[in-house]
């Protein structure tokens, strides 16, 4: 759930990096998917060729020249299923990061922005190294890298995300047991 500029900086770490890692695809799925025009300009503007998720029929290739816009709604956890790994939108636009429970459920490694104001538990996934968070865009190419060179670091981060995920299910019960038994303890006389 990317928001502007943060496409530009993920294109332009993909040209980048790609000749590193001629397998590399790019995967842009923007908070705003009627966006899909603006974002398309970009792509053309870096020699690349978009690609919409809506116009994608099975014939469709789908090569390293490409970049394919989710102008669709729907398909994260899907797309978060097949990742290798995931960028956190709104983190670097500032605007605060986007879920990050979801891709971290797969097990997969996740990078974020500095924003990630509105998910306090963001803080217990960066203590135990199982969120990467990056403080400025020009750290994504390092990064993507260097997840990329190392696959069984990429294995250890997301097993950590994972299992803090599966430690943490369950929490919506507890608190409902919480309130119940403070709804049904005897009120203190004063």
């Amino acid at each position: 759930s990317t928001h502007a500029p943060e496409e530009k900086y993920l294109i332009q770490t993909y040209l980048e990096i790609r000749p590193l890692f001629p397998d590399l695809r790019l995967i842009l799925v923007p908070r705003h998917p009627q966006r899909a025009d603006e974002i398309s300009a970009w792509i053309e503007q870096a020699q690349c060729s978009p690609i919409r998720r809506s116009k994608i029929i099975p014939e469709t290739l789908f090569t390293a020249n490409h970049v394919m816009i989710v102008d669709t709604i729907g398909e994260l956890k899907a797309l978060y299923s097949i990742a290798t790994i995931v960028f956190i939108g709104g983190s670097l636009a500032f605007k605060g990061g986007q879920n990050f429970i979801e891709p971290a459920s797969f097990g997969k490694p996740v990078i974020c922005g500095p924003d990630m104001h509105n998910f306090p538990d963001a803080r217990v996934f960066l203590e135990q190294d199982a969120l990467i968070q990056i403080m400025r865009a020009e750290d994504l190419a390092a990064s993507i890298s260097s997840l990329l060179k190392a696959p069984e670091i990429r294995k250890e981060i997301g097993h950590k995300a994972q299992a803090i995920v599966e430690a943490s299910k369950g929490s919506v019960w507890k608190n409902l047991d919480l309130c119940k038994q403070f709804l049904m303890a005897p009120l203190a006389h004063s």
